[in-house]
């Protein structure tokens, strides 16, 4: 799935953006939302700034496991504070303001080199290619979230 399509997927969940169910997550689905939009900007961002020489390809066995099975395990990741949202930002303003960003990106991400890259906190460097990937499972990661508890409130 492409980005563009994650950011749909996303979007379609605003007007559930009040929900809660602390059985299925701590957090909101607006939470969620802004949160995975923060996460794929700051990514992006990082890829078109990087430096094609740093990245560094080494065996990681988090990272073997994560992109083979296709998903994050809950509960088992901490979001650094960069991408964790504040309150001002859990809007639906917010959730656009950081669509608006990433969209300006996204054109930029197919010129890029394929070393550009991303050290990830617990992956290490990613290439493009893998960037691109973990952008994909984390967004879907949420996206599964965001259904329970959207089926859960239901």
């Amino acid at each position: 799935m492409t980005i563009t399509e994650q950011i749909q997927n996303l979007e379609a969940f605003l007007p559930q953006k009040d929900e809660l169910n602390e059985d299925v997550s701590s957090q909101g689905v607006i939470w969620h939302l802004v949160h995975s939009m923060k996460v794929m900007n700051g990514i992006l961002f990082m890829l078109t700034k990087s430096d094609p020489a740093d990245y560094k390809k080494k065996m990681n066995m988090a990272r073997t496991f994560v992109f083979n099975a296709g998903a994050i395990p809950r509960g088992q990741g901490k979001s650094p504070k960069a991408v964790i949202p504040t309150e001002e930002e859990m809007s639906e303003e917010g959730f656009y303001n950081y669509k608006e960003l990433t969209e300006k990106l996204i054109p930029k991400i197919e010129a890029l080199p394929e070393k550009s890259n991303f050290k990830h906190p617990v992956f290490g460097y990613l290439d493009k290619k893998g960037t691109l990937k973990f952008i994909e499972i984390h967004t879907e990661h949420h996206l599964k979230i965001i259904r329970d508890i959207v089926k859960v409130t239901a």
